[in-house]
């Protein structure tokens, strides 16, 4: 029985990771179709997608504008969440995981509602349509997924180091910099990583408070998928998911960078 279970259990989670990457894995195959439409198995290899996807006056401006959205938001993100989880552990304030736990409550709430109150709260703010008003959006809704990656962080980092650094001559403020602040550094680059791809990927919100002059790439193919199927999209699929790839595996190597020392 132990032994049947155990084939059991690895059969399951195979067939769970197959699952997950079926989908990529079709796409992947997809973009290296030479036809003018979708198709799948390929009817002939070619690059004709990736041609199409250089030589296209769209696609390169709207991913411009992810990239100078996702950058400030990772920046602004991280930055208050690093204050904030700093702040926290190195005071006396009661309760402090309930303050964590209610800085994270929009992860809790629908997305599709979540836009709909941003939207009415921009509208009011007459930011519709603007990069500032996607940035804020961005990083308030980001905020909570940074603060779930430092807290843990700071929280594993003595607050002895400093007492040490000062009790050797270190003034306050270097005994900070030197012991907690380059302590939790991997830990503040895995939190930009993973912000920084929430909101370069993010197309629900944006489709609420987005417009013609701040069109982001998922939006972008949001609506290439609404009005046509675009074989260029698959290409742009595939540099997405090696893009991800790398950079949480970047992230994961600042991870267990942090938990070693």
């Amino acid at each position: 029985m132990r032994r049947l279970g155990t084939v059991a259990f690895r059969s399951a989670v195979g067939l769970t990771v197959i699952f997950l990457l079926a989908p990529a894995l079709v796409v992947v195959a997809m973009s290296f179709s030479d036809t003018a439409y979708l198709s799948f198995p390929p009817e002939g290899l070619g690059l004709r997608a990736y041609r199409s996807l250089l030589s296209s006056d769209l696609w390169g401006p709207v991913t411009l504008r992810s990239l100078v959205i996702a950058l400030p938001v990772a920046l602004l993100a991280v930055g208050a969440a690093t204050l904030l989880v700093i702040g926290l552990a190195r005071t006396r304030l009661p309760y402090k995981n309930v303050l964590v736990a209610f800085s994270t409550l929009p992860l809790l709430v629908p997305g599709v509602a979540l836009a709909v109150a941003v939207y009415g709260l921009l509208a009011r703010l007459r930011i519709l349509d603007t990069y500032l008003g996607i940035i804020l959006a961005h990083a308030v809704t980001t905020l909570p997924l940074a603060v779930l990656i430092l807290w843990p962080a700071i929280r594993a980092i003595s607050s002895d180091l400093e007492l040490a650094a000062m009790t050797l001559g270190a003034r306050r403020a270097r005994a900070w910099w030197d012991t907690t602040v380059r302590l939790l550094g991997p830990s503040v680059g895995a939190a930009m990583i993973t912000v920084f791809l929430t909101s370069f990927d993010e197309a629900v919100l944006v489709s609420f408070i987005s417009g013609p002059q701040t069109t982001t790439l998922p939006k972008a193919i949001l609506d290439s998928v609404t009005t046509g199927l675009d074989p260029t999209i698959t290409a742009i699929a595939t540099l997405l998911i090696l893009l991800t790839a790398v950079l949480m595996a970047a992230g994961e190597a600042l991870r267990r960078r942090s938990e070693r020392r």
